[in-house]
């Protein structure tokens, strides 16, 4: 139709910015995808919050909650420094912040 955006399709009165089948993004041979190591890191850091939970078993009292949550976040920043460190920055990002 005249005057409207190329990308906006119009379906009866409704204009939707939507990318139709012909304009939608194709995968590229760039796209990034995790490594094995990458997955089985991922892996053993559930398995490490798995095992944290067990403080939290059967009956947990207030000093258990709060020795789960200091471990956990323990836990879970060390994860998130080594994953910012050891993945590869896509172009144009920086690394993580440890």
């Amino acid at each position: 139709m005249e005057g409207e955006r190329p990308s906006q399709h119009v379906l009866g009165d409704f204009v939707s910015d939507a990318p139709s089948e012909e304009n939608a993004p194709r995968p590229t041979d760039e796209e990034r995808h995790a490594t094995w190591l990458e997955l089985f890191f991922d892996l053993i850091v559930v398995v490490g919050t798995a095992q944290l939970a067990h403080v939290l078993h059967g009956e947990p009292s207030l000093r258990d909650v709060g020795q789960y949550i200091l471990l956990f976040l323990a836990f879970w920043t060390i994860w998130m420094c080594l994953r910012s460190t050891a993945t590869p920055p896509a172009t144009g990002r920086a690394a993580g912040p440890c």
